[in-house]
């Protein structure tokens, strides 16, 4: 980033106009980033079983989400699958997503492992596994995907999909759909 930054002052002070002005138009669409949801609800996964039952609710500004998801059993979580679509603010979400990003030892992620263990309660990281019963949290979205993403992003309309499944049973699936735009 800082060598992008130091070629457009370069070429400003030598006058090369002819790459300034993409440069520039593709930094005003990155920096510190606010989020807001526009729409956020529950998925089916790709597996036959449910291994939860689930609901979600949110604020009326839809800034914290809460989860209530009952685990049927006690499961290994393997896989984790976060896919992301981006578009231009006020247009539809493109059909082919921009990112597929496959975790397969969520436990062992540096992004996945802590949620796995502060919100599902997993206590051993090699088995990797959520406990039977009923698992309540809330998430700050701003401040997941500032821990996701940093606090510097590229501008525009996401939608992201979250899911999470165990060998036989989808575990969760979250669809949303935010905008990140400038602070």
């Amino acid at each position: 980033m800082l060598l992008l930054i130091l070629l457009i002052l370069y070429f400003d002070f030598y006058g090369v106009s002819s790459v300034t002005p993409d440069v520039k138009t593709a930094l005003d669409k990155y920096g510190p980033f606010k989020v807001k949801v526009t729409e956020v609800s529950l998925c089916k996964g790709p597996k036959l079983q449910n291994g939860t039952e689930n609901t979600l609710s949110f604020d009326t500004d839809m800034e914290n989400i809460t989860y209530q998801i009952n685990m049927k059993t006690k499961t290994k979580v393997d896989k984790v699958k976060i896919t992301v679509w981006k578009s231009k603010l006020d247009s539809p979400l493109q059909k082919r997503p921009d990112v597929y990003y496959r975790i397969n030892n969520p436990c062992q992620h540096f992004f996945v492992a802590p949620v796995l263990r502060n919100y599902y309660r997993v206590k051993d990281e090699k088995k990797c596994e959520i406990e039977k019963g009923m698992h309540i949290f809330s998430m700050n979205i701003q401040s997941l995907v500032y821990q996701f993403a940093g606090v510097k992003f590229f501008y525009g309309k996401y939608g992201v999909q979250y899911l999470m499944t165990g060998p036989h049973t989808n575990l969760i699936c979250t669809h949303a759909v935010m905008d990140i735009y400038g602070a």
